[in-house]
């Protein structure tokens, strides 16, 4: 990871060229960035189609600073946790939704997050993500397939359709009511005592990476869903990366998938399986 790039550097597209002359259907994007010496360079981070529309993380994170204010009025925007690869980018601002949940006579505080997320490879789309963190040990819950992800479409800032395409994702993030079902998701995995074989069933569907899976172990601390899946968050907190937060994403598909599954009675008691979901992420990750 480069992690000296500037996630606000100049970026651009560059059209390429056949080795014959001819032009190509392809184009480059090239991000502009700082050496430690103090001069700059220029290197192609991804490489996109012709009708890709580049929009950039500045963009991104402004646009999602402004649907999260006029949804949130009294949330902090100023400060931000920044994550940039030179190709995808994460702006993350804890927001002033918050609930607890008790396990083993610990009390975590959990609070709502938004995250911008932006990609300069053309693999990825940009947008708004709701998801948590648990206060006390920092640990990030990547959980905005279940609370809410917003696509943000390229329009102009100063543009009436701008006005309107944000308050319309504020308004659906205010009339959001996934927020305590998550919670109450969370208070339930609080409550269910780990079986015999819950962590080998849990590795079993996730299949963390040996050395993340072996720190989850060490780090487990109590005899509920919970504290598995705070133990496997926060081995996976330690190093940030985006492997991670893939890796995240997956080890909450289990549990909620799980918690959705008993709520539908779709499966006995104790068990879950892999679900499309999870074994694409999976598949990916690898």
């Amino acid at each position: 990871m480069k992690t000296q790039m500037d996630p606000y550097a100049p970026v651009r597209l560059a059209p390429l060229v056949t080795p014959s002359g001819l032009s190509s259907d392809r184009q480059a994007v090239v991000l502009t960035f700082r050496r430690a010496d103090g001069t700059e360079n220029e290197e192609i981070v991804g490489y996109v189609g012709k009708n890709y529309k580049l929009i950039t993380n500045q963009q991104v994170r402004d646009t999602a600073q402004d649907i999260l204010g006029k949804a949130f009025p009294s949330a902090n925007l100023d400060s931000d946790r920044l994550m940039f690869d030179g190709m995808q980018f994460e702006a993350r601002w804890p927001l002033p939704v918050e609930a607890t949940v008790t396990w083993n006579g610990v009390t975590d505080l959990v609070r709502m997050t938004g995250s911008a997320y932006n990609c300069y490879g053309g693999s990825g789309s940009c947008g708004l993500a709701l998801n948590a963190l648990v206060h006390a040990c920092t640990n990030g819950l990547v959980i905005s397939m279940h609370l809410g992800d917003y696509t943000l479409r390229h329009v102009e800032a100063d543009s009436p359709a701008y006005s309107a395409e944000t308050g319309r994702i504020a308004a659906e993030i205010v009339s959001n009511s996934h927020w305590e079902e998550m919670i109450a998701r969370f208070k339930r995995m609080a409550a269910t005592p780990l079986g015999s074989d819950a962590i080998w069933e849990f590795q079993q569907s996730v299949r963390m990476p040996e050395a993340i899976f072996a720190d989850t172990c060490r780090r487990l601390a109590g005899n509920t869903e919970w504290s598995l899946y705070m133990a496997a968050t926060a081995a996976l907190r330690d190093e940030e990366s985006f492997a991670n937060e893939g890796w995240n994403r997956l080890v909450s598909l289990y549990f909620l998938n799980r918690q959705v599954a008993l709520e539908q009675n779709a499966v006995k008691t104790g068990e879950i399986r892999l679900t499309r979901d999870m074994a694409e992420l999976s598949t990916n990750l690898r």
